[in-house]
């Protein structure tokens, strides 16, 4: 039952490293699409200047 019990432990500790690393890269993402957007509205306001 000890060693049961203990394998479940590790599985749902794996599934749950999975799902923070694709919490994490999903924020990275999020983040560089934002600075990407920053950039482009920054570069079509100095356009917009000259």
């Amino acid at each position: 039952m000890s060693i049961s019990k203990r394998s479940l432990c590790k599985h749902s500790a794996i599934s749950d490293c999975a799902t923070r690393t694709l919490r994490e890269q999903r924020s990275v993402i999020s983040y560089q699409l934002s600075v990407i957007s920053y950039q482009r509205s920054a570069i079509s306001a100095t356009d917009g200047a000259t």
